[in-house]
């Protein structure tokens, strides 16, 4: 499909190069800058700078975030390679359907898993760290976000319930 005279994927790829990713790019270094910083806090260490994990850049949690994704990629990709995960297709009767979709929550579990364990390697590897504060780290980012969005829910909720009460 052309969009005025140009393939409609060049407009929505240079949209996703230069304002998506940027973007994303800059809400992961922030909240990998916030949770390293709780960690420091939580144990005591932002006092002790020779034991404390030390504050990336702005910058720099970007070059971290945008590895872990790249390799979280990767290994998703293989994963659904290898499993072999097909979908939901068209068509389907009852019991396929239902294993599809096994098959999909499984796929998922292992993909969230993997990808706690790649994001533990690469700030063990690309912070200063060990593997265990790593993985500290990375609950504490999981729970920011679980925070972050629960907030906004709430907040739709509340202005969907203001314009349309029930």
């Amino acid at each position: 499909m052309l969009l005025l005279g140009v393939p409609a994927s060049i407009p929505g790829f240079v949209c996703f190069l230069f304002f998506i990713l940027p973007l994303s790019l800059l809400i992961g270094s922030v909240v990998l800058i916030a949770a390293i910083y709780l960690v420091n806090k939580i144990t005591g260490n932002i006092k002790k700078r020779s034991n404390s994990i030390p504050l990336p850049t702005v910058v720099e949690g970007m070059g971290i975030v945008l590895v872990a994704t790249l390799v979280n990629m990767a290994i998703s990709y293989l994963l659904g390679f290898f499993l072999g995960v097909e979908g939901v297709q068209p068509g389907m009767d009852r019991v396929a359907f239902e294993q599809a979709i096994k098959d999909a929550i499984e796929f998922e579990l292992m993909v969230f898993l993997s990808t706690i364990l790649v994001n533990c390697t690469v700030y063990a590897l690309m912070l200063p760290t060990s593997f265990v504060r790593a993985m500290v780290v990375v609950f504490f980012q999981i729970l920011i976000v679980l925070s972050n969005v629960i907030i906004i829910a709430l907040v739709v909720m509340g202005i969907m319930f203001a314009i349309n009460p029930i």
